[in-house]
């Protein structure tokens, strides 16, 4: 089915099938291939929302920015540390952007544990809806 993207106002998109049905988002418009610092500024927001999701205890919004597939997997290990989840900004530190290849954005997290400076790798990829989202952390 043709579906046609209409795009009122800045920020808005109106997604109309072939009789002129309309479906109301939110929707998450993406590029086709977005440079890597779009790419980035997008990744980097998805990050910190799932971190304010966290300090917050709010666990199913959380999980809403990890792929379909995981999701299970990191609730359970969010439930599990559910009482520290307001400390999360110390376990789940920055990240910054190393690779965009094909449908992956790898970054770098570094923390210190015990004086020890360790690096962790973060993945974004796109979801089976089309939408990125966090695979592995």
């Amino acid at each position: 089915m043709r579906r046609v993207a209409i795009l009122p106002a800045l920020g808005a998109l109106l997604l109309l099938d072939p009789r002129g049905s309309h479906a109301a988002g939110p929707w998450e418009a993406q590029a086709a291939d977005p440079d890597a610092a779009s790419l980035d500024t997008l990744l980097q927001a998805k990050w910190a929302a799932m971190k304010t999701a966290l300090r917050n205890g709010n666990i199913a919004e959380a999980v809403s920015f990890i792929v379909e597939r995981r999701r299970a997997d990191y609730e359970t290990a969010f439930r599990l540390v559910a009482g520290s989840l307001s400390n999360v900004d110390a376990v789940l530190t920055t990240i910054e952007l190393v690779a965009v290849r094909n449908n992956s954005a790898t970054y770098e997290m570094r923390r210190a544990d015990d004086g020890a400076v360790m690096s962790f790798q973060v993945r974004f990829t796109i979801d089976r809806d089309g939408v990125w989202r966090l695979e592995v952390f």
